[in-house]
């Protein structure tokens, strides 16, 4: 993409997802990755699905009570935590610490799992900061900004921005124009020197021009296409992929042993991720086949 901004600003701010970085999964499905990971590391009985949907309902009921609190919809990561250690009655199995930097460490890896930069726009903002420029990111997101730049390290890119500010710091957000209004007045610089960047055209675009600073938005139309398709087309695929599966094999052969085979390397998996076993040896000509199992399957756990 050609970015056609002019390089007279002082302060360039920039959104995060969609615009430095992007995902490779709808970022809903995000969270569906997330629930199973976690019914499977913590080993409770209810369903993913189950889980995902107790997570959503929990968001909601956060970002509308902050609502009624005086701020705006938005929600803490370590809040949403907290209720689902009670709701989940996990007491008896993890202590509560331990349970929330399990999760966060899940949520972590699995977005590091499901993203990569945009490119067009880290070129960007390397080449701005080649002309001391300064670069601000500005994100509508639930988690923290340690967060944040623990992603932004795993990508390279930490070293390139100066300054991070997250709506669950405040509950504030940009769509509203209320996080502008908190992280403006510390930027020091005169409005007419700072411009926004972004794929949103209402928080990214509208809002910042309201707010008197300048504005640049992208457009993400195709990405956009993809997310809202990307889950309809993964449940089509994954029934098609295993029926295809199927049919191909010798059922006489493998009809028996597939899902005790399956079965053990999902356990084997668990065992591993729960103590945080890095590396894992196959041996013997029988291991081989394991090997190929097992790689498969850590291949396929961001789906």
């Amino acid at each position: 993409m050609d970015l056609d901004i002019s390089l007279d600003y002082n302060i360039y701010c920039f959104d995060i997802f969609d615009t430095i970085l992007t995902r490779t999964v709808a970022p809903e499905y995000v969270k569906k990755i997330w629930a199973k990971e976690m019914k499977d590391y913590f080993e409770i009985s209810i369903l993913s699905e189950d889980i995902y949907k107790l997570r959503s309902r929990i968001e909601t009921e956060l970002c509308h009570k902050n609502l009624e609190e005086g701020n705006d919809l938005e929600f803490r990561l370590d809040c949403l935590y907290d209720i689902m250690y009670d709701k989940l009655n996990l007491g008896s199995l993890v202590d509560q610490a331990d349970f929330k930097r399990t999760l966060y460490a899940l949520e972590l890896e699995i977005e590091k799992r499901v993203q990569e930069p945009c490119y067009d726009i880290v070129a960007f903002i390397k080449r701005l900061k080649k002309d001391e420029k300064k670069v601000i990111c500005i994100s509508d997101f639930y988690t923290s900004v340690d967060f944040i730049r623990n992603l932004f390290e795993y990508h390279g890119i930490l070293e390139y921005v100066d300054e991070i500010y997250v709506s669950s710091q405040y509950l504030l957000t940009k769509r509203s124009g209320r996080l502008y209004d908190i992280v403006l007045p510390k930027l020091g610089e005169t409005l007419a020197k700072i411009v926004m960047i972004g794929d949103n055209a209402v928080s990214d675009h509208e809002i910042p021009l309201m707010k008197g600073i300048a504005a640049y938005h992208l457009d993400r139309t195709e990405k956009f296409n993809f997310y809202n398709n990307f889950m309809k087309e993964k449940e089509i695929n994954v029934r098609v992929g295993l029926y295809q599966i199927y049919d191909k094999v010798n059922r006489d052969l493998y009809e028996d042993i597939t899902f005790a085979l399956y079965n053990f390397i999902q356990k084997l998996y668990r065992k591993l991720q729960q103590k945080k076993v890095k590396h894992v040896f196959f041996l013997s000509r029988e291991g081989e086949f394991l090997k190929k199992l097992f790689d498969s399957y850590q291949a396929n756990r961001r789906v």
